[in-house]
Formats: structure tokens, C-alpha cells, sequence
């Protein structure tokens, strides 16, 4: 039953945030991944690494960050839909056709949820790096003065 509340309880929320996020038309410019960003991906994923030292340029959001936030609302409807696939498999044997039958559907579950899971741990750990005023931030909308 948990599996179920949690996965309510996810559904409601992205749906609610993807909403948001169409109808204020919030972040277009700066959240969105475009083609020009690719390069900056790796240069991200090394220096959160700590493998390279200097910061790449960024403005608001990074091109790592834009590309978790431009991919995530896809993982997450594929994590509905194969989870729909796997507990009805006959209601939706076409849906778990397209991800290339029942067996095969259940691993692109794993893996949809998987990379979720790795979206949420990123974020607790950018909230670790940026300090607790930034995590109070995202629930009051404001944020104190440096840490």
C-alpha cells in the first residue's frame, strides 16, 4: 500500500509542478536544456566530481541542471506508465508493448525510478553544499543572507 501512496503522492505533485511550470511560463529561458548547452554538460558533471577545480560559466541554472529539469518530467511518465503496465498488464498490454513487453517493462520501471531516485539525491546533496537558508528557501520562498 505504501508503493501506491507514494506513487499518488508523486503523480500529484509532478502533475502539479508540470502545470505550473506551462501555465507561469517559469524557467523557459533559463530552465530549459537547448542544443547550445551540451557542451557544458560534462564540464558540470566534472567539477561537481571534484575533479576539475574552477566553476564553468552558468547563468541561473547550469547545463547540467537544465538537462535534469528539461529530461525528468519524461523518466517520471515513463515511470507511470510502465508501473501501470506492470500491476495491470492486461488493462495495459499495449502500453507494455511499447516499452517492449511485461519483463522488459518492469526493467525500464527499475530504471525510470532509478534515475529519480539520482535526481532526488542530487538535489539533497546540492542542498548539503548550498547550505540550510537554500533548503528553507525552496518551501518559504525566501532566502536569509549568506551561511
Amino acid at each position: 500500500m505504501w508503493h501506491f501512496f507514494g506513487m499518488w503522492l508523486f503523480a500529484v505533485n509532478g502533475t502539479v509542478w508540470l502545470a505550473y511550470n506551462i501555465l507561469s511560463r517559469h524557467g523557459r529561458r533559463t530552465t530549459l536544456f537547448r542544443r547550445n548547452d551540451a557542451p557544458g554538460v560534462l564540464p558540470m558533471i566534472l567539477y561537481y566530481l571534484r575533479i576539475r577545480r574552477e566553476h564553468p560559466p552558468a547563468g541561473k541554472y547550469n547545463p547540467l541542471q537544465k538537462l535534469a529539469y528539461t529530461s525528468i518530467p519524461a523518466v517520471a511518465l515513463g515511470s507511470i506508465l510502465t508501473g501501470m503496465s506492470i500491476y495491470w498488464p492486461v488493462q495495459f498490454g499495449a502500453v507494455a508493448r511499447l516499452f517492449g513487453g511485461y519483463d522488459t517493462a518492469r526493467i525500464w520501471h527499475f530504471l525510470f525510478m532509478g534515475a529519480l531516485v539520482l535526481f532526488l539525491g542530487g538535489h539533497l546533496v546540492m542542498v548539503v553544499i548550498a547550505g540550510w537558508s537554500n533548503f528553507l528557501s525552496i518551501i518559504t520562498g525566501w532566502k536569509r543572507g549568506s551561511e
